[in-house]
């Protein structure tokens, strides 16, 4: 994000896409360090717990939606689907915003191709361009 755009946002957006690149650039760290199990246990841990969405949640999930694409679209790094999606369940799950992770694969000439993306109820919030082409392995919670 430019210096000009960063200082026309709101005090809240600017701190929500400073979460946003801590969430992306941690995560991005994690998963070369980590087991995703490892990750996903973690991240799991009181998840039995979360209450569900609720309609009145629409704009905190827009507001993360956005957060992610932005910090992702200006940072130095290159973020694929996975530690998109981990952010934005980490961050969904903050603001007691129940979603669930989606894995899936799809057969690309002879190599599989893997994709993550993440639901709140039927709406995809990260990774959701292509999710139609992909068959769902596994979910999270």
């Amino acid at each position: 994000m430019t210096f000009r755009r960063l200082m026309h946002l709101a005090p809240g957006d600017v701190a929500l896409a400073a979460e946003a690149a801590f969430m992306l650039t941690f995560f991005r760290i994690a998963l070369k360090f980590l087991p995703v199990q490892r990750l996903t246990a973690w991240m799991g841990r009181d998840a039995a717990g979360q209450p569900v969405a609720q309609t009145n949640a629409t704009q905190t999930i827009r507001r993360v939606e956005w957060s992610i694409d932005a910090a992702a679209r200006y940072a130095p790094l290159t973020f694929v689907c996975f530690p998109r999606c981990l952010a934005a369940y980490f961050m969904l799950h903050r603001r007691h915003i129940a979603s669930k992770l989606f894995y899936g694969v799809a057969r690309e000439a002879d190599q599989l191709k893997a994709h993550t993306w993440v639901k709140v109820g039927d709406r995809t919030v990260v990774g959701g361009d292509v999710e139609s082409q992909f068959t769902v392995l596994n979910t999270f919670p």
